[in-house]
This record gives C-alpha cells, structure tokens and sequence, in this order.
C-alpha cells in the first residue's frame, strides 16, 4: 500500500464526500472504508474476492467503493493533471534547465503500454502489439523535471506509433491553436528558442517537440547524452506509477476499456497528490532501473521538418547552461559525458 500522509487522504476523503452520495444501506460502510477499499485495488491489483474477503464485505460493496472513488477522484482530474499558466510553467522550464541545461524546455514525454485482455466487441488488430504477442492501451504522458503528469492521453490502441498518438492528441491541438507551449521566447545568437517539449526518436522532429539526433550524425553524442537524461524523468514517472499502482502492471486488465482509462486517470490523480504533499514512495524501489516497457521494440520515426530541425541545432550550439555560465547539474552532466567518453 502507497504511504500516504494524513493530508493526502484528508484531501481525499473530502473529494469523495463531495461528490459521492452512498446508497441507502451502504452510506455507513462507504464512508469509513471507501478510500481502503480503492487504495488496496489500484495498489495490489488483487481481485475482487481477495479483497472482499480481507475486509469481510461483499464483492460487489468494494467494487461499489472502487467506482465512486474512481468517480471522485476524475471530477477533481483538472485540480491535478493540468497545463500549468504562464508563473507555473517559468518553474517547469527552470528545473529542465537546472536538470540538463536545456532552455525553455516545458515538458517530457513518451508513451507506455497497459496490458489489457481484449473485449470481444473490439478489433483485434488494432489492440494487438506484436513484439510483446499481447494486447495493450497506449498512454502518452508530459511531465514536468518533479515527475508531475501536466497532460495525459489514454484509450489509445496498441499498434499506434507515438508519433500517431502525439498527432491525435488534446496538447497537439491546443499547440496548433496556440493555447498551448505559445509562451516566452528564449533568445540566443545563434537563433530563438520558442517553447518545446522533449520525445525520443519515436517522434517526429517537428516542432513543438524536440528529439535526439540520429545514430547516423555524429559528433552529436553529446548533445544527445544530455537530451536522454532528460527524457528520464518521464520514463521514471511510468515507472513509479506501474510499480505505486499494480492494477496497471497486470498482464492482462479485464473489463471495458473506458474503465480502465479511468483507472489509469485515477492513479495519475494520486500520484500528482502525492508529490504534492510529499508523501513517499516505495522505498525499495530505485524508477531509473525499472524499464516501464520492457520487451517492446524502440520506435524511431524519420520524418522530420525544418523548424524542428532549426529547433534542435539551435538548442544543440547554445545550451542554456554554457551561454549563461549557471552551475547546476547541466554543467555536471556535460563533464560527466566527457569522463565517461574518455574511458
């Protein structure tokens, strides 16, 4: 079980009384075990009938208490996972930078997969990943230097590469709208730096997202070593939010997809929570070593285009952290690169 401060689950017990009304019968019941009940489903991913037998309640009153709690939990969705304003995202761009030395930087992304059993109402094909031989939900996250969620996209097939999943998306919409990642221009002589966020090579370099160099350039090492120990922090988020919330690590979600959707809406949720008030995560757990999505194939797109290729070199000649001579971990990283190619 997740450990969870008393004012996280204050927090939580005041969302789920806001929003819940118990039926009649059950009011009683809901209300003193409702978050245990949850907590312990999302956390173990035990089934139904472990559960209810731990608590000596029926199965069906601690899937009651899983679904409202689910339910309160996505009407305060936008208090949690959400685009920060122009004061918080200044924050957002200076700790990438603080990270890696990369200016004006306002998110990680990447996608993982959720192993799901598939429906029979849904084609197989699209929901098939054939480098796992099982079915799966693409989830594509953005999240600040603090492994914070800012934007999540679900119900996603498993055939769909990240860059389809990135065109398809609510932030690339908002981008193309200018709502989004339209902020502050970072000015350097070798060109301007507008907002971006940073995505392996299975997305296309096109702006507003900024990939690493293709193996076939070189002398670009790196800019490229420095590119992936940013990119971390967003594998590192997957990776607490399977290890936190084992529901999602199943080798096989059984139900409506939507559902599960919701399930993984929910964990975003309380994971956001929890950094927020600092509770702790598991203690034996070290994210950097966890591969998120193990056994899949590396995806590598090839289209790119000339902002995002103008993005890129530009962001490649001046990091922040050697045009304004700050001394933080960007500098410490570029030594280390240097040591370790040396060997």
């Amino acid at each position: 079980m997740p450990r969870l401060t008393d004012s996280s689950l204050a927090i939580i017990s005041h969302a789920v009384g806001i929003v819940m009304r118990p039926p009649p019968g059950l009011a009683e019941i809901l209300g003193q075990h409702l978050p245990v009940f949850a907590l312990k489903r999302l956390a173990s991913g035990d089934m139904w009938r472990t559960i209810s037998d731990a608590f000596g309640v029926a199965s069906c009153t601690a899937q009651t208490c899983l679904r409202c709690f689910r339910y309160a939990l996505l009407e305060h969705e936008r208090l949690m996972i959400h685009w920060l304003d122009e004061e918080g995202m200044k924050e957002v761009i200076i700790g990438f930078q603080r990270l890696c030395g990369f200016p004006n930087c306002c998110g990680a992304m990447d996608c993982t997969h959720i192993a799901i059993e598939l429906p029979g109402s849904e084609d197989a094909t699209d929901w098939y990943v054939g480098a796992k031989k099982y079915y799966s939900m693409v989830v594509q996250a953005v999240v600040d230097s603090k492994t914070s969620f800012l934007d999540i996209t679900t119900e996603i097939a498993g055939s769909v590469p990240d860059r389809r999943v990135w065109n398809s998306s609510g932030l690339k919409k908002a981008w193309i709208e200018k709502k989004r990642l339209c902020g502050s221009v970072y000015h350097t002589e070798f060109g301007d730096i507008s907002q971006y966020i940073i995505a392996d090579g299975g997305y296309d370099c096109a702006l507003p997202v900024l990939v690493p160099y293709p193996n076939r350039f070189h002398g670009k090492e790196q800019y490229n070593f420095l590119h992936s120990s940013m990119r971390i922090v967003v594998k590192r988020s997957f990776g607490i939010l399977k290890r936190q919330w084992k529901l999602l690590a199943w080798k096989g979600f059984r139900g409506h997809l939507g559902i599960l959707a919701n399930n993984i809406i929910a964990c975003c949720v309380l994971h956001n929570l929890m950094i927020t008030q600092n509770d702790r995560f598991m203690e034996d757990f070290d994210p950097d070593k966890f591969n998120h999505d193990a056994g899949y194939l590396p995806q590598r797109s090839l289209r790119s285009a000339k902002d995002g290729i103008a993005l890129r070199d530009t962001v490649e000649n001046k990091p922040a952290a050697q045009k304004n001579g700050d001394h933080n971990n960007g500098d410490a990283l570029s030594r280390r690169w240097f040591m370790s190619s040396s060997l």
